[in-house]
């Protein structure tokens, strides 16, 4: 038996039972107040590995409570994970794309586990870079974005995955209007993106996983050494400083 006593002693006497029943209650995963479910760094719904043709299933780590009270629970012990795609397909997060779900389910799912529900984590998985070979693009300074026209694009082979060979294809027409002509992002002085009139494409079946960003060239200041100055008018002495 046990004997509560109070700090004023008026109840030595109250007789309590050696065992008390209770309950404990599981934690509900989609209960964010209950139950913190963490995707790893660079991965959220707006980020994500860049595509490389395999199938990606990143970790969540699941804890409950803050500070010295943190509780980082146990995969496949204390819960599991399943990843899904856009199309609902079970363990298919291969392509580029928005609206992966890492799903966070109980590992024990009776009445007697300490989870109950489910939560769920967004990523996605961003288009793979295409580097493109062009002759090296440049000319003086004239005041303009005009870009010149003689140059040639190519797609860089090895840009693409070796699996995705003959599933990527590169196209580019370039534009001869003498209007809609490739152009600098700024007249300045310097290494600038280059904007083209022309225009590509990527085709196949596996071209949704690729982009393409577009290339550099570079404007160079104006020599002014050799350039010709005639002055305009003619000046007439007036005692006081002129500038022509």
């Amino acid at each position: 038996m046990l004997k509560l006593v109070d700090p004023e002693g008026l109840y030595n006497d109250l007789i309590l039972p050696e065992t008390y029943s209770g309950k404990i209650h599981a934690r509900d995963l989609g209960d964010s107040h209950q139950v913190i479910a963490t995707l790893p760094e660079g991965y959220s719904e707006t980020d994500g590995p860049i595509y490389n043709g395999e199938n990606q299933t990143p970790a969540v780590t699941v804890s409950t409570g803050t500070g010295a009270d943190q509780i980082v629970w146990k995969k496949n012990t204390d819960y599991t994970l399943e990843w899904k795609n856009w199309n609902d397909d079970v363990y298919e997060c291969v392509d580029a794309s928005w609206g992966y779900h890492v799903i966070v389910k109980p590992a024990d799912a009776s009445e007697n586990g300490n989870f109950t529900g489910s939560a769920e984590k967004e990523f996605c998985i961003r288009q793979r870079p295409i580097n493109v070979n062009v002759e090296h693009i440049s000319k003086v300074y004239d005041g303009t974005t005009d870009a010149p026209e003689d140059f040639q694009v190519r797609m860089d082979k090895n840009s693409i995955l070796t699996g995705d060979n003959g599933l990527v294809v590169w196209e580019y027409q370039k534009n001869t209007s003498p209007i809609l002509r490739s152009r600098f992002e700024s007249a300045m002085v310097g290494e600038k993106l280059i904007h083209f009139s022309g225009e590509y494409h990527l085709t196949g079946e596996r071209s949704g996983n690729y982009t393409f960003y577009g290339v550099k060239g570079t404007i160079n200041p104006a020599d002014i050494t050799n350039t010709s100055v005639v002055q305009n008018g003619t000046l007439t002495y007036n005692g006081a400083p002129q500038t022509p």
